[in-house]
């Protein structure tokens, strides 16, 4: 036993207190901050000082000295950085290389204190506002906004990089105000302007790039009315278009402006596709329109934002980005992660991963950026979890892994994120997630509120599951939610238990949800919910699908197997080099040909050589299995492909259109509706049943998508699909799960005599009520909260949105709304049948162009009968049936309609149909009485340039009124047969 002095003894206790307080110090800081405190962790604060320990009581001040702090701690050591709270200015990019990297067992993670908001920004915070005082600037803004915009001086606040309106080069000029992209002044406010016209001189025509057959126009166009007259001391005025198709828009500098031609010269080089009239487009960067709130202005030369603010400045954040670099590179880095954090207000990418393995992204929020927000680019085993990606300029997540000379996976993952009101910037071709290379995959995301893609993919063996996608492409057509092109060899994908819903683009085309274009195929299409779209699937002669036990219910248009004609994209230097895209992978040797055995039936096709191409734009190797699909058109299926090479099997099909095309592809297309007995017959041998109605779906408009009990289904084989494990979940980085903006039914926009409109709250979101307003207001707070089927009996825009409770209280979702237009009955008045819904359709299976238009003719132009131009009425275009060239539509008159006395209308071919075209057509009018149809109008023969005919027929009594048209000639599908106001009385 050793003995101590007094003196010993008192410096043993002294020292003993010591250890005890310093490790109950230790104690409390661990449950205070929930962070340890050792030589392995260092600590940031906006507040540090770079020469400081890095502890946390006195951390550093910049990301780059803990990076440099912890490379002299060994890798095998559990290396961590913890991010204070605050805002960290980034002004270049933080690089992190194989030094900064971690092992399995102890990964290097720069994180947020845990409860602490941590944000990286690269742009400034704008403070320094106060009212426009100078009387030129006064004098240009409109009346309405001269006491409401407040002007900042970027220089005095620190600004030196103003960027560009042009977007293609990342580095836009933006505004923030809490978060939100701000709109540059423009006109329109809403909506678009339509190219009046094009100067027909040959010095501005060229031949169409992707189509030798077409000639565009590149050079001036020209605008309607003489707004532009009163921007004629404006300058840096730009444009912004979907300038000739629907799924590539460029914004574009104007030059000069001809106010005495109307005359817009965009400044060359000149958009790709050229200029085409009755394409959508609209001014912007005007001061003079600056005349409403959220909008802004720079002046560049005087650099000074002019700005009218959508709420108190001194109570917002508005943030102008100034950053043109990511924030944070990790290069060649394994076994590190990010977490907890906030990247915002950049003009470039947040965060850049380069090769590497095996990294994690969790938990972060990305916003406000003008690139790509996360990008990995290589390496393998990299995940994106839990975060949060929105108001973004251009893409989401973009993935790229995975060899594909052997088809070795990357394994790359994003799970559990929330992407959404991306692309706000770059429109087209800007996806929420882009998977490239081998093997990637994308699981349990939620992608909402986007201009054109959900997803694109590139390359092999990707899989999207558990994934929920809604409105999606609201502003382009000739679109996929989920998108591919131009190789055959993009095989081994899988698409399983995703949920689609409330669908709709309104280009000409709409959107393709699944869309595999050509010539793309090798997609297993498994356990899918399809509700409310335009159209549920197509290819164009793509090959090796199966598509099976999925929901396609209210599709306008379920599948089309297209077979693309232009035989010279099937030939060597076709202009998508799809030739040669499949001789660079050697798709006819292992391991592509063993891998995908299609691969081996096309290379026998191509032995057979160029003179034998037509046989590789056959859409071969195809299975539509076990599904259940519902509304207007099942199955459209290209004439020279038949019934082998696209098979049904087993499917209850309820649509009103079965099928279009030749059920041996001889090359004469037929349609045939579901009363054609043969055709149930033919598809009856295979398992197919057909049965018009709802497929026996519970209650869609309430997402209840379980099968009822007597529904067909069950005994085709149709399995359960795990609809409540579809979309986010909780986890560690994800401990609340967002609100959902509840869902409206029904989704008819027109009331006659009254209508119930329901709310239904998303059942996957977090807890909330649903508050709604029937002005047109935005709903807050304080409005009526939905309790029970809300009765409309005039014309009505009810928004509504979730509000939050318990952790959700101070929280809201995205406002959903829809105008509800009443038509009555009566003295003076009747209902379009254009704004029905019709019950029964036969015609062509496709949309815009291809099929039936209501209210327009196509291209968007309006419908022209006899020199007069009507503002409804329907085109039925003409298919070739069994019973010879025919189109028709059945209404119900029940409830409020079967008090209908009469049908009108004005019936004749539309004014655009030269009159040398060969071709006739009748307009047939019949009405059900007690189950009897009798016909009660007959236009006979009528060709082009006819004078058109007047229908008023009694329907007194009936409770169907159908619509039929007939043709006859050298093209008799071809005219563009209009019933002009169709309407009963």
């Amino acid at each position: 036993m050793h003995k101590f002095s007094s003196a010993a003894r008192a410096r043993y206790l002294h020292s003993a207190l010591t250890v005890v307080f310093i490790s109950l110090a230790a104690l409390l800081i661990l449950f205070a901050f929930g962070q340890p405190a050792s030589a392995d962790t260092v600590y940031v604060s906006p507040s540090g000082d770079d020469a400081n320990p890095g502890t946390i009581a006195k951390p550093f001040a910049s990301l780059e000295r803990a990076r440099d702090a912890l490379r002299s701690v060994p890798r095998s050591h559990n290396r961590t950085v913890v991010l204070r709270e605050g805002i960290y200015r980034i002004s270049k990019t933080l690089l992190l290389g194989p030094e900064d990297s971690g092992t399995d067992r102890a990964p290097a993670v720069w994180q947020a204190a845990k409860g602490e908001s941590v944000r990286l920004i690269g742009g400034t915070r704008l403070t320094k506002w106060q009212a426009v005082s100078d009387e030129t600037v006064r004098a240009r803004l409109s009346p309405d906004a001269r006491e409401h915009v407040m002007q900042c001086d970027l220089k005095e606040s620190g600004v030196e990089a103003l960027g560009t309106v042009q977007p293609q080069s990342g580095a836009r000029a933006e505004l923030f105000f809490n978060h939100h992209y701000m709109p540059l002044a423009r006109y329109p406010n809403e909506g678009w302007l339509k190219i009046a016209d094009v100067p027909p001189d040959k010095q501005f025509k060229f031949i169409d790039k992707d189509d030798p057959n077409l000639t565009r126009h590149r050079g001036p166009f020209q605008y309607d009315g003489d707004r532009p007259k009163q921007w004629s001391g404006a300058s840096d005025i730009w444009v912004h278009g979907y300038w000739t198709y629907d799924w590539s828009d460029e914004y574009e500098p104007v030059e000069r402006i001809d106010f005495d031609t109307s005359l817009i010269w965009p400044k060359p080089p000149y958009h790709g596709y050229g200029y085409t009239k009755g394409q959508r487009y609209y001014f912007l960067n005007i001061l003079e329109e600056l005349d409403q709130a959220g909008e802004w202005y720079l002046d560049r030369q005087n650099r000074i934002v002019y700005f009218w603010p959508p709420a108190a400045l001194d109570k917002s954040d508005v943030m102008f980005p100034d950053l043109e670099q990511p924030m944070i590179v990790m290069d060649n880095v394994e076994h590190a992660a990010l977490r907890g954090i906030t990247f915002e207000c950049s003009r470039a990418e947040a965060v850049v991963v380069k090769g590497g393995a095996s990294n994690e992204i969790d938990g972060c929020v990305v916003r406000n950026v003008g690139r790509t927000a996360i990008d990995i680019k290589g390496g393998a085993r990299h995940t994106v979890r839990s975060c949060d990606i929105y108001e973004v300029a251009s893409t989401g997540i973009g993935v790229e892994g995975g060899d594909r000379a052997t088809l070795s996976p990357g394994g790359h993952v994003v799970d559990n994120c929330d992407i959404h009101h991306f692309a706000r910037i770059q429109k087209t071709y800007h996806p929420a997630v882009s998977l490239n290379g081998v093997g990637n995959r994308m699981t349990h995301c939620y992608v909402h509120d986007a201009p054109h893609q959900g997803v694109s993919y590139g390359g092999n063996d990707h899989v999207i599951e558990y994934c929920e996608f809604t409105r999606i492409a609201h502003e382009t057509g000739d679109v996929g939610v989920i998108y591919s092109a131009m190789d055959w060899s993009y095989m081994g994908h899988v698409f399983r238990y995703n949920y689609f819903h409330n669908i709709h683009g309104p280009g000409e085309l709409g959107c393709f949800t699944i869309y595999p274009d050509l010539p793309c195929g090798g997609i297993h299409l498994y356990g899918n919910v399809f509700c409310d779209m335009d159209q549920g699937f197509l290819t164009n002669s793509g090959r090796g699908m199966t598509i099976e036990n999925n929901l396609f219910l209210r599709c306008a248009r379920t599948y089309r197997f297209n077979v693309w004609e232009d035989l010279s994209m099937f030939r060597p230097g076709g202009p998508w080099e799809m030739v040669e895209r499949l001789e660079r992978i050697k798709y006819d040797q292992p391991p592509y040909s063993t891998r995908y055995p299609v691969l081996a039936r096309l290379a026998e096709d191509f032995a057979k050589g160029d003179a034998q191409a037509s046989l590789r734009i056959i859409p071969k190797d195809n299975i539509i299995r076990c599904n259940v699909s519902t509304g207007p058109h099942f199955l459209g299926l290209g004439a020279k492909a038949s019934l082998a090479d696209v098979k049904l099997e087993k499917n209850l099909i309820a649509n009103s259109v079965v099928f279009t095309g030749s059920p041996s592809g001889d090359g004469h297309s037929q349609t045939y509706s579901h009363d054609d007995e043969a055709i149930k017959t033919e598809l009856g041998k295979t398992g197919n049943v057909v049965s018009l109605g709802d497929g026996g779906v519970v209650a869609p408009d309430r997402e209840d998508f379980r099968l009822r009990a007597n529904s067909p289904a069950h005994k085709l084989g149709f399995k359960k699909i795990p609809f409540d494990e579809i979309g986010l979940y909780t986890d560690p980085y994800r401990r609340r799960l967002p609100l959902r903006a509840p869902v409206l039914s029904p989704s008819s926009r027109f009331i006659v005599g009254e209508t119930e409109l329901r709310l239904t709250p998303n059942r996957r979101g977090a807890r909330a009520g649903v508050r709604y307003t029937l002005d047109g207001t935005d709903p807050t707070a304080t409005s009526p909260e939905y309790r029970r089927p809300i009765r409309l009996t005039q014309t009505t825009t009810i928004k509504a949105a979730a509000f939050g409770r318990g952790a959700h209280a101070n929280e809201t979702s995205e406002i959903v709304s829809a105008t509800f237009t009443a038509a009555y009955l009566g003295a003076g008045h009747g209902v379009y049948l254009s704004d029905l819904d019709e019950i029964d359709y036969t015609g062509p299976d496709g949309l815009g162009s291809l099929g039936l238009l209501k209210n327009r003719a196509p291209h968007d132009q309006p419908l022209r009968l006899g020199g007069t131009e009507y503002k409804k009425g329907l085109i039925m275009q003409l298919v070739n049936t069994p019973n010879g060239a025919e189109a028709r539509l059945t209404y119900a008159l029940e409830g409020s309609l079967a008090a209908a006395q009469r049908f009108t209308a004005r019936v004749g071919i539309d004014d655009s149909v030269p009159a040398t075209a060969k071709t006739t057509c009748a307009f047939k009018v019949e009405v059900r009485r007690d189950k009897d149809w009798r016909q009660v109008f007959d236009s006979g023969p009528l060709a082009p340039q006819q004078p058109p005919q007047t229908v008023d027929v009694d329907t007194a009594g009936a409770d169907r009124l159908r619509l039929i048209m007939t043709g006859g000639g050298e093209s008799p599908t071809s005219p563009r047969p209009v019933w002009a106001n169709p309407r009963v009385e």
